[in-house]
């Protein structure tokens, strides 16, 4: 199981599995598209992602973290992109 302090390399055909409350994101490292299937148990926070894809308001992301109890660190993230010349989704 990874540490939270370490990046793992999934390639295709690999299966990660993460324990709740462990910071994690995901980003395709490759030139060519990525496939990823999340499967999350116990059923129920599927509806969050369902809400944050609605939701269009950027305000309204601390809303849906606070009702479904995710923390988001900004900075962690930051560092990632900065390291690897990532780009978010849409940008």
């Amino acid at each position: 199981m990874p540490s939270p302090d370490r990046e793992v390399a999934a390639g295709p055909g690999s299966y990660l599995i993460k324990p709740r409350g462990l910071m994690h994101t995901f980003w395709n490292a490759g030139p060519g598209p990525a496939r990823l299937l999340e499967v999350i148990a116990p059923a129920g926070f599927e509806t969050y992602f369902a809400e944050l894809a609605e939701a269009g308001d950027p305000g309204r992301r601390q809303e849906l973290a606070a009702k479904y109890g995710v923390t988001y660190s900004s900075g962690w993230v930051a560092g990632l992109i900065s390291r690897y010349n990532l780009r978010s989704l849409g940008q």
